[in-house]
């Protein structure tokens, strides 16, 4: 019988890296917040750095057949609400969430009190491989890419990606990061020049970084 995998495991995967990846899994992930309970690691928080987009996994269990199913659900919360659309505006979004979720392990459902939207793919953690784990992962960030560019919202897609990178930054710079190693880190990983770089770590190091945390 094939073995189970635990959300240890899919941690360590993200986290073990390497510096010319191949694979998505193999990009150098940063954890930034975990959940543990009873029985072990039960939530990852972790950003993809070359994008970036935050990723939450989620361990449940569910019974099929009167066998218990240990699942992970990894999801990426979007800031697009529907409860302010008029009628009219929330049926397009709707249909084009249908459209969404008949991609292959694709889901797409509304969370919270304003009805955001989200994007998921559920794993079965009995027997997943890495291979299967990265192809999964592949197909999150495509669906959310996807979804962001069907309702034609680019600029919100964008205001978040700002949002994770100054989160992605302020990890790194708790952990040690010297300047000079964030400043590389945004001109290779996002394609910056220098100097917008180096005024993007002085607002976060300076009066400006809880106004650029949370804006």
């Amino acid at each position: 019988m094939a073995g189970m995998v635990s959300l240890e495991v899919l941690r360590d995967w993200l986290r073990e890296g390497v510096d010319d990846p191949s694979t998505i899994v193999d990009v150098k992930w940063v954890i930034t917040g975990e959940k543990r309970g009873e029985s072990g690691l039960e939530q990852i928080t972790a950003i993809f750095p070359d994008l970036p987009i935050r990723v939450i996994i989620i361990g449940f269990q569910v019974e099929e057949m009167g066998d218990k199913l240990n699942l992970a659900r990894m999801v990426v919360e979007t800031p697009i609400d529907t409860i302010s659309m008029d009628l009219k505006d929330r049926e397009r979004v709707y249909r084009k969430l249908l459209s969404i979720s008949r991609m292959p392990v694709v889901k797409s459902y509304l969370y919270g009190d304003d009805l955001n939207i989200a994007v998921a793919v559920d794993l079965n953690l009995r027997g997943l491989t890495k291979e299967e784990f990265n192809d999964s992962l592949a197909m999150l960030l495509a669906g959310v890419l996807h979804l962001y560019k069907e309702l034609g919202m680019e600029e919100t897609l964008n205001m978040e990606l700002w949002r994770n990178l100054a989160i992605l930054l302020s990890n790194y710079m708790q952990s040690g990061w010297t300047r000079e190693q964030l400043t590389r880190f945004l001109v290779e990983k996002a394609g910056m020049s220098r100097e917008e770089a180096e005024k993007i770590i002085d607002t976060l190091m300076g009066e400006g970084r809880k106004g650029m945390l949370y804006m």
